[in-house]
């Protein structure tokens, strides 16, 4: 009987182990990478023909990037740039023959300013990798010998990484991460590269951005499409944001109906523009083409009216680029 219940086990286990994919093989990445959390979070989601026609009726009627961004963290106030480079990251696509989809943004300012109710919210809601600058080492982000098991860039794989006190990372891991974050969304482990197509999100104690180009470089802050400062708010926003918590106080707060947003995001998500107005848009770009500090920030441009416009449920107008043009540029 020994020997029957030690041949039945040795034939499980080595079922088993017929069953997992081998280390290192295309299904066993697949298995290791991170996928599109957005989707995943989205997949569930069920959009009605009530919600459908509610959600049409209301994109009919507003600005689309100022409306629904007040739906992004409920609790954050007076940060609307930052809540809409959200939504746009939320509603970005991937990268598709050869152009970049994803979008970066570098949040600087002091500390106590509201940067970590960014990362707070894209981690509860969107399963966003997070990481703590100054306590992360490259192995950490790409790849551990020791565990034989991938980083946080590979996990955020099509997803977001937020890194907080990111000003705070050594050379290795920044380098790492700001490879990711660029246009060939890879790093490279054991000699060979992985897709680290990752979104990022960098949490800043600099002061300015001319502060990170000089710890950082000219370059590495400009693999960020969008650099926000949280500036530390004026005694009468202060008050005006305290009350608006007493307000609320343990209780739903306004423009919290995830179900709405989730609804409205999974539309947006499988809207696919076309560029209805090239020529007009052109003609815009060329009489200031000087302010594009370099081909990415223009691509970055039309990548973010691309993102409006879908927001909006229409094809890339001209009105749609100049509200990129302003975020990026203005």
């Amino acid at each position: 009987v020994m020997c029957l219940d030690n041949l039945e086990a040795a034939e499980e286990a080595l079922q088993q182990i017929e069953d997992e994919a081998d280390r290192w093989s295309d299904e066993w990445f697949e298995e290791q990478l991170g996928g599109n959390k957005v989707d995943q979070r989205l997949a569930s989601v069920d959009v009605t023909d009530e919600k459908r026609e509610e959600i049409e009726e209301i994109v009919n009627n507003v600005d689309c990037l100022e409306y629904w961004s007040q739906y992004i963290a409920p609790t954050l106030k007076h940060r609307d740039k930052a809540k809409k480079i959200v939504l746009i990251m939320l509603a970005s696509p991937e990268d598709k023959n050869g152009t970049k989809g994803r979008v970066n943004m570098l949040a600087y300012g002091p500390p106590g300013t509201g940067k970590s109710v960014i990362k707070n919210y894209l981690v509860s809601e969107f399963e966003a990798e997070s990481i703590d600058g100054p306590r992360v080492s490259k192995a950490d982000i790409t790849y551990n010998k020791s565990s034989d098991e991938f980083g946080q860039l590979p996990k955020a794989h099509k997803g977001v990484l937020v890194v907080e006190e990111s000003d705070e990372m050594d050379n290795a891991p920044l380098g790492a991460a700001l490879t990711s974050l660029g246009e060939s969304g890879k790093i490279e482990i054991r000699d060979r590269e992985i897709p680290a197509e990752a979104q990022g999100v960098f949490l800043s104690n600099f002061d300015t951005v001319e502060h990170a180009k000089a710890q950082w470089s000219k370059e590495a802050v400009n693999r960020f499409d969008f650099k926000v400062h949280f500036d530390r708010l004026s005694e009468e926003l202060k008050d005006e944001t305290i009350d608006w918590h007493y307000k609320y106080f343990r209780q739903p707060k306004p423009r919290e109906n995830e179900d709405l947003l989730f609804a409205y995001l999974k539309m947006c998500r499988s809207y696919h523009p076309e560029i209805a107005e090239l020529d007009e848009i052109s003609e815009f770009k060329s009489k200031r083409v000087e302010e594009f500090t370099n081909i990415r920030q223009g691509l970055s441009v039309m990548n973010i009216a691309w993102i409006i416009a879908r927001l909006n449920l229409s094809d890339v107008k001209l009105t749609h680029y100049k509200q990129a043009y302003e975020l990026l540029c203005g």
